[in-house]
């Protein structure tokens, strides 16, 4: 097969540019569309091709091009079209400018908020894959691409090569990358399941977090033999520390040996690390805003409309309205006393009568200061 710079296909709607992936299954072209628009064009490899089954490997792959060309999703590489020419099968997806994971974490490891907003932004393009019966089968890093000038990751690369036939599955598993892999994908007779991704998506969480993925799993299955447990490698052993207690929790949960003991779908893996807890706002109010976040208004707060003054009362309805509050008994016994106080202070001026003034408190002596000129009314005739 002679895919050159300029070959047509599809009658000529599609111009291909340059190979840009050459894997073991498939090669993969960058195309331009008849509109001018930028693509990706997959088809099987040369090997697959001389292959006695290769009849059947065709029909499989273009049937799994048109049930993931009807599953669409913003974080999930679109299938635009699918075609037979000149005896092989393609595939046509849309082309995504920017950086792999893979590339990025070269550089500098993920903080554990933004390797989460990622995860989960694949989490849910795989839930929508398990949901139209479909299995990644090939998760991790390399095959999650960050869109140019944006803060989205697209999982590519759909595994559509990665069972067309069992007998070659434990080849294919061989060579995808180590320590992404559970114990189903080494042996062509164990069942795959959404707990086989799952198992993908735990080590590629953990691989952002810390540069490397898990160890792979026939040397986990050695030092598990020989009475050890470790997940990591021996470089890692301190990096773990470093990660919050839900964050091992939930990758310990993921890579899980036996495939019944790992959560059995997507959401409930992603249940293990609460979304508030770790897609929290930070402090910073510069740093953008997650969409996972709680929305937050960046516009000055509108203050508090005041209660309403109830209007004053007039003061008979406040003296009618303590009166109904205070006790009966309470209002009988302060009108006794003041009755008593009352006659009290009656009777000792009656009998308390002395003959010179203020020879008691009851009877203060009066006098005026002497005066010369007090008015004299003239006796009238």
């Amino acid at each position: 097969m002679n895919l050159t710079p300029g070959t047509t296909l599809n009658r000529g709607k599609y111009i291909l540019d340059t190979q840009i992936g050459t894997g073991f299954f498939s090669l993969t072209y960058r195309a331009t569309s008849k509109s001018g628009q930028i693509v990706v064009v997959k088809t099987l490899a040369e090997n697959l091709c001389q292959h006695p089954d290769f009849n059947q490997f065709q029909q499989q792959f273009l049937g799994l091009a048109e049930r993931l060309r009807r599953c669409q999703h913003p974080h999930l590489v679109s299938v635009l079209d699918y075609f037979e020419e000149a005896g092989h099968p393609y595939l046509v997806m849309e082309y995504i400018p920017g950086q792999t994971l893979g590339q990025i974490i070269q550089t500098q490891v993920l903080s554990e908020r933004q390797a989460w907003k990622y995860i989960h932004q694949i989490g849910d393009a795989l839930s929508h894959l398990h949901q139209f019966g479909l299995l990644h089968r090939d998760i991790k890093p390399q095959n999650i691409i960050l869109r140019q000038d944006s803060d989205y990751v697209v999982l590519c690369e759909l595994g559509i090569t990665c069972e067309l036939t069992p007998g070659i599955m434990q080849t294919h598993a061989s060579l995808l990358s180590s320590g992404y892999l559970p114990p189903e994908q080494y042996v062509s007779e164990y069942q795959r399941t959404k707990a086989t991704d799952i198992y993908a998506l735990a080590a590629t969480f953990y691989c952002l977090l810390t540069g490397y993925p898990p160890l792979p799993v026939p040397v986990r299955k050695v030092l598990q033999a020989g009475g050890s447990e470790h997940l990591f490698p021996t470089n890692a052993q301190q990096s773990p520390l470093k990660l919050s207690p839900e964050a091992m929790q939930a990758i310990r949960c993921g890579l899980e040996l036996a495939a019944d003991q790992r959560p059995q779908t997507v959401e409930a893996w992603l249940a293990l690390i609460p979304l508030p807890k770790i897609l929290k706002k930070p402090r910073n109010t510069s740093q953008p805003k997650s969409e996972y976040s709680h929305p937050q208004s960046n516009s000055t707060p509108t203050a508090l409309p005041r209660r309403p003054k109830k209007p004053k009362a007039s003061k008979a309805f406040a003296w009618k309205l303590l009166l109904k509050k205070l006790p009966l008994k309470a209002l009988l016994m302060t009108g006794a006393i003041a009755a008593s106080a009352g006659l009290g202070f009656g009777f000792a001026l009656r009998f308390n009568s002395p003959d010179t003034p203020g020879s008691t408190i009851l009877h203060t002596e009066q006098s005026f200061p002497p005066r010369s000129d007090w008015p004299v009314s003239e006796p009238s005739l």
